[in-house]
């Protein structure tokens, strides 16, 4: 579970704006940190804006009102029913070689004594679709003993996994309330309105759409098929493709054509 962002295409260099995702992000991390035997997932296709969602619930953690600190990893997909648990350990620095026949209550101990030493009180995991069922089984195993020994650790995940069936082995007759949130694509109109906040130059072809103009109108809806009819980190890139683009730039509906054309031939 390295700290590292597994997907390098982020949205680095843009004003992240708080999209539908991140509010959604923020309710249902609201909901788990006043129920400690629940577990939250942000379910979403690939790109939907989940990893960016846990990126600025990581960031304004403290803000949002929540006690002590958030750790955020991503998920590994390694054999063995500690797997999830050392691989969490290995964070803190612990070498697996001093523990290579840890079992899992003795694992869930040492991830306990570190949590609470370090005041992390949320865990953020990333792709956790990768983590194997085994690992996944330890971590909800790890999640409940710090519960019981009074220093609940809120669990976060976003997948592109379905997790009613993903989890549903590890709810059934457990005491843990799964709790839900399905990360939509943007709408046009949403994605419109984010790259106009991304790309000052657009705002005006922007502003042409939502006056009723028909042809900013079909230009707005090729650069949404380009971006992947919603997607926020096809959207991020199309953005970087303009913002890139030689300077001085004259940003026309010639050049949206010709980058909306590129992308989606690309994309055959």
């Amino acid at each position: 579970m390295p700290k590292e962002d597994a997907n390098p295409a982020t949205l680095t260099g843009l004003n992240v704006l708080k999209t539908p995702a991140i509010a959604q992000g923020e309710r249902l991390l609201a909901d788990i940190v006043s129920v400690p035997t629940s577990i939250g997932v942000l379910y979403g296709t690939n790109g939907s804006g989940k990893s960016e969602c846990l990126r600025s619930l990581d960031r304004r953690y403290t803000q949002l009102g929540h006690p002590g600190k958030p750790l955020r990893v991503t998920g590994a997909g390694g054999l063995g029913i500690t797997r999830g648990v050392k691989d969490l350990l290995a964070e803190f620095g612990v070498r697996e070689s001093r523990y290579s026949q840890l079992s899992l209550k003795l694992a869930s101990k040492i991830a306990h004594r570190e949590l609470a030493g370090r005041q992390y009180r949320a865990l953020f995991i990333d792709d956790a679709h990768d983590l194997s069922r085994d690992a996944l089984h330890g971590i909800l195993a790890m999640i409940t003993y710090c519960v019981d020994q009074g220093h609940p650790v809120s669990l976060l995940l976003a997948s592109a996994s379905d997790p009613v069936t993903w989890l549903k082995s590890e709810f059934a007759g457990k005491s843990r309330v799964l709790r839900v949130e399905r990360i939509e694509p943007l709408s046009f109109e949403q994605a419109l309105g984010v790259l106009r906040e991304w790309i000052p130059d657009l705002r005006r072809y922007v502003d042409q759409v939502n006056g009723g103009d028909q042809a900013a109108a079909k230009l707005g809806r090729r650069l949404y098929r380009a971006a992947g009819d919603g997607n926020l980190r096809r959207l991020g890139f199309l953005a970087k493709v303009l913002i890139r683009e030689p300077a001085p730039i004259e940003i026309t509906s010639e050049l949206l054509t010709r980058v909306a054309t590129s992308i989606l031939t690309v994309d055959g």
